[in-house]
């Protein structure tokens, strides 16, 4: 009876795991590309509207250059960043606030899996300050 206890939790941890897997997947690749193509995203923790960006990408965030301006001020310095969160990529354009996940994928012409876009995100801003 404890073996199959045992067996059945471990399967439904199992199956729970990769799900949860499967979901994360189709964000780091979009994640990743952007990161291959060098855009980085410029931004702060306390920054409400780059928490949005973030959230728009899930967990799969982790796979974006990122740079913390209050951690690092002065590559945000040296990259002009005037609004949070700002993406820049290899074309030097500045691209402020939150945007959709499909609007950077076409920006910088990365594939978004339609199934992994999270619509509904407003294009907004903060200062510096």
């Amino acid at each position: 009876m404890k073996k199959f206890l045992w067996l059945s939790l471990f399967l439904v941890f199992g199956v729970l795991a990769g799900c949860q897997k499967t979901e994360v997947a189709m964000h780091d690749n979009f994640a990743q590309c952007l990161t291959d193509k060098n855009v980085k995203m410029y931004g702060t923790e306390r920054c409400p509207h780059c928490k949005e960006q973030k959230k728009l990408f899930g967990a799969s965030f982790k796979r974006v250059t990122y740079i913390d301006c209050d951690k690092d001020s002065m590559k945000c310095n040296l990259a002009g960043v005037e609004w949070f969160p700002t993406r820049i990529g290899l074309d030097g354009v500045k691209r402020a606030g939150t945007q959709p996940l499909e609007d950077l994928a076409k920006n910088y012409g990365c594939s978004l899996d339609e199934a992994s876009y999270a619509s509904g995100a407003s294009v907004s801003w903060s200062t510096q300050n």
